[in-house]
């Protein structure tokens, strides 16, 4: 009989402390793997841009403003160069459109002999406040967020969805 005593202790006594090691690792591995999976899992995070003095811009008169774009996706950080059309209204009224056709995403121009917005992927047409007016464009021009303060002009990155007629953030 004191045989199986021993047995019984020395297999309760491997089970608590394997019990015990086991809890001190999962103590250390849960946080540690959260640390590490967490920002990976994160969406892409980008701030405001600052495009410049808002006086630069001319009303009624399409720009085409360089901007750069710092984004951060998990542990990485990325700087984008971008050029977005500007068009100023009245006083601090501006609108900020996205550079890419809604269509395919092509690069489209301002055409001043035209007085409208042209795309050179299909040829689809918008005014100069975005609306689309011919070709296979689903949706007038996207918009993007935009901040005036201390007479300088401010703008957020965005990335729409392709070829839908509904302005959804990809």
């Amino acid at each position: 009989m004191p045989e199986d005593n021993e047995n019984s202790r020395r297999k309760f006594l491997g089970i608590a402390m394997g019990g015990i090691f086991g809890a001190i690792a999962f103590g250390y591995i849960v946080p540690m793997a959260a640390y590490i999976i967490k920002p990976s899992l994160r969406r892409v995070e980008s701030g405001w841009s600052d495009l410049g003095p808002l006086d630069a811009l001319t009303a009624g008169v399409p720009a085409s403003v360089a901007m750069t774009v710092v984004s951060r996706e998990g542990w990485k950080e990325k700087e984008e160069k971008n050029n977005v059309w500007v068009v100023r209204g009245e006083g601090d009224n501006v609108t900020v459109f996205s550079p890419t056709c809604p269509h395919l995403g092509c690069g489209y121009n301002w055409d001043s002999a035209r007085n409208e917005f042209v795309c050179p992927c299909h040829e689809s047409m918008y005014t100069i406040d975005g609306k689309v007016t011919g070709g296979p464009a689903p949706r007038g021009l996207d918009t993007l967020p935009v901040k005036v303060e201390g007479g300088r002009l401010y703008v957020r990155w965005e990335r729409f969805r392709l070829g839908i007629s509904d302005k959804i953030e990809a």
